[in-house]
C-alpha cells in the first residue's frame, strides 16, 4: 500500500480535516527539508551539506509518496530562503553554494531510492527497468563528457553536470516511487500550487513591499555581480542609450519580452517568481496550470495563465495553448492527437527557425551557433564548453552575429549547446523524455479510468513540447523546473499506471471519473 504523510497523524484526527492536516504537515516538512540547510549554511557549510543529505535521506525513508512534490517544492522555493539569509553571505562563491542545495536533495534522494531499487532483484520488473534504461544509458553519456570538460573548466563542468543530469535523476526516482502502487502522489503539490500563485500575484500587485520583504535587492546584486563586472550594462548604454541606473531596471522588458506586433512600445517589470528565474518561474507556472487543469479549477487554471502572460516567457505559454489544443482534439479524434500534435511541433520549430533567422533572433543564432561548433568538434567538447551557464554568452558580439547568421559558439540553445558538449550523444538525451512521452501515450490506452488516461496524455504532450522548446531555449531542458518537473510528473502518472494494470485495479471503475478536487485529485 502507498505511503502518505497522513499515515503519521493520530488516527483521532484523521477524520473530516485529514487533508489540510496533511496539507500543512507536508508544508512543515519541506521547509524544513529546504530552508534549515540554508540557515545552517551561514554558519558552516559543511554541517549544512552533511544535514541536507541526511534530512533527504530521512524524508525518503518516513514520507517517501511525497519526496516527487518535495523536490519541485525545493526547485521551486529554494531561492526564496537564500534570498531570505542572503544579506549574511559572505561573497558570491558563498551566494552560489547556498543555492546548490536543492540538487543535494535530488542526488541524495535519488541515491537511497534507486540504490534500494537495485539491490532488491525480486522488487524489480521487466516494464519498470525498460522504461528506466534510456535514462541509465543518458547518464553514461553524461558522465563520459563530464570528465572530458572537467580538465577542460572544472566549475563549468560542474554547472552543466547538474543541470543536466536532473531530469533523468528524477524520472527514474519519481518512477521507482510510483512503482509501489496506485495512488496520486502529486496531491502533495496542491497547496505549493496555491502559494506559488499567491506569490506571483503579490510580486505584481506589491513587488517593493515583497521584495523589502524577502531581501530581494541583496539576492539580485548577488545574481547580477558577473553581469555587472563583465562591463555589460555599460556596452547596452552604448549600443541602445538605455542607462540602467539600478538593479530594477534590468527587469524593464517589452510586454512579452519582443518587440514584434509592436509590443517594444509596452515596456513592463518582468516577474521574477519566487525561484528568482523569469522563464525557471514560466515553466513552473506551466506545470502549475497543467495541474490545475488536471484538478478542474479553471478560475485558478485562468490566473496561472494570466501570470504566465505577465511574466513573458513565451516557450512555456506555446507549450501550454498546442497542449490544450491537443487535448481538444483528443476529445473528438484521439487516434489521430499524437501524429496531429507531433506534426503541428514540427511546423511550429521549422516556422520559429526560419522566422529567428530573417530576423537574427538570438534563439535561434545560438542554435547555428552550435551546429556551426559541432562541424568543428563532431565527437563533443566536453561538458561546461559554451552556453550562458558557463558565462559566454555576455562575450558574444550580437551585432556580428546577426550579419553571419550564428554566434561563434554555441548560446541560448539546449539542443545547439549540448550538441557541442557531447556530440551525438545529445540523440540519446533527447531521446529519453521521447520514448517516456510515448510510453506513457501507449499506456493510456490501457489504464483505467478515464481521467487517468487523459492525465497521463496531458503530461506526455507537455513533456514533448518542453523538449521541443530546447532547439531554442537553454532553460527548457537545464531548469530543474521545466523538462525536470515535466518529467517528475510524467514519471508519476506512468508509474501509476504501469502499478494499475499489472495489479488489476479499478477495472470495476474503468471509464468512471476520478475523485474531485476535494478528496485524493484525479
Amino acid at each position: 500500500m502507498e505511503s502518505s504523510i497522513s499515515d503519521s497523524l493520530p488516527q483521532e484526527r484523521r477524520t473530516v480535516p485529514r487533508a489540510v492536516l496533511e496539507h500543512a504537515l507536508f508544508l512543515t516538512i519541506a521547509v524544513a527539508l529546504v530552508g534549515v540547510p540554508i540557515v545552517a549554511h551561514l554558519a558552516s557549510p559543511a554541517a549544512a551539506i552533511a544535514l541536507c543529505a541526511a534530512g533527504s535521506v530521512v524524508a525518503a525513508v518516513y514520507v517517501r509518496a511525497a519526496i516527487p512534490a518535495l523536490l519541485i517544492v525545493a526547485f521551486q522555493f529554494q531561492n526564496l530562503f537564500v534570498s531570505l539569509v542572503s544579506p549574511w553571505l559572505a561573497d558570491t562563491p558563498a551566494f552560489n553554494a547556498a543555492r546548490g542545495y536543492n540538487f543535494i536533495i535530488t542526488a541524495s534522494v535519488w541515491l537511497w531510492i534507486i540504490g534500494g531499487y537495485c539491490l532488491a532483484p525480486r522488487a524489480r520488473s521487466r516494464q519498470l527497468d525498460a522504461l528506466l534504461w534510456p535514462s541509465v544509458l543518458a547518464l553514461g553519456v553524461i558522465g563520459l563528457y563530464f570528465g572530458l570538460g572537467l580538465a577542460r573548466d572544472p566549475y563549468a563542468a560542474v554547472v552543466y553536470l547538474r543541470n543536466a543530469v536532473t531530469p533523468f535523476l528524477v524520472f527514474q526516482l519519481t518512477l521507482v516511487i510510483a512503482a509501489d502502487g496506485p495512488g496520486d502522489r502529486l496531491r502533495f503539490l496542491r497547496a505549493p500550487v496555491y502559494l506559488l500563485l499567491a506569490y506571483g500575484l503579490a510580486e505584481f500587485l506589491a513587488r517593493d513591499a515583497l521584495f523589502d520583504l524577502i531581501q530581494a535587492n541583496s539576492y539580485m546584486t548577488f545574481s547580477l555581480a558577473d553581469i555587472a563586472r563583465s562591463g555589460e550594462w555599460i556596452e547596452t548604454m552604448r549600443k541602445t542609450g538605455r542607462v540602467l541606473r539600478d538593479l530594477q531596471d534590468t527587469q524593464i522588458v517589452s510586454f512579452l519580452n519582443t518587440d514584434l506586433f509592436g509590443f517594444s512600445a509596452i515596456r513592463m517589470y518582468r516577474m521574477l517568481g519566487p525561484n528568482f528565474h523569469a522563464i525557471s518561474f514560466g515553466y513552473g507556472l506551466l506545470l502549475a496550470a497543467f495541474l490545475l487543469l488536471r484538478w478542474r479549477q479553471p478560475v485558478l487554471f485562468c490566473l496561472a495563465v494570466g501570470l504566465l502572460v505577465l511574466v513573458g516567457a513565451k516557450g512555456a505559454l506555446i507549450c501550454l495553448a498546442l497542449c490544450c489544443a491537443a487535448l481538444l482534439l483528443d476529445r473528438v479524434r484521439p487516434a489521430a492527437t499524437l501524429p496531429v500534435f507531433l506534426a503541428v511541433l514540427g511546423l511550429y520549430a521549422s516556422a520559429v527557425i526560419v522566422t529567428g533567422r530573417a530576423s537574427g533572433d538570438y534563439h535561434v543564432l545560438g542554435l547555428f551557433g552550435g551546429l556551426h561548433a559541432f562541424l568543428g568538434a563532431p565527437w563533443g567538447a566536453g561538458l561546461g564548453a559554451g552556453g550562458n551557464l558557463a558565462g559566454d554568452a555576455t562575450r558574444i558580439d550580437w551585432e556580428k552575429a546577426q550579419a553571419i547568421g550564428r554566434t561563434d559558439w554555441p548560446v541560448e540553445s539546449a539542443f545547439g549547446v549540448l550538441l557541442y558538449q557531447v556530440g551525438p550523444g545529445v540523440l540519446v538525451l533527447c531521446a529519453v523524455p521521447l520514448c517516456a512521452a510515448l510510453a506513457a501515450w501507449r499506456l493510456s490506452r490501457a489504464v483505467p479510468g478515464r481521467d487517468r488516461m487523459r492525465s497521463l496524455r496531458l503530461f506526455a504532450l507537455g513533456t514533448l513540447a518542453v523538449t521541443l522548446n530546447g532547439l531554442f531555449q537553454e532553460e527548457a531542458l537545464f531548469a530543474p523546473l521545466a523538462l525536470g518537473g515535466m518529467m517528475i510528473a510524467l514519471a508519476d502518472r506512468l508509474g501509476d499506471g504501469l502499478s494499475r494494470v499489472s495489479s488489476g485495479a479499478d477495472v470495476r471503475t474503468a471509464g468512471a471519473p476520478e475523485p474531485s478536487a476535494q478528496g485524493s485529485p484525479a
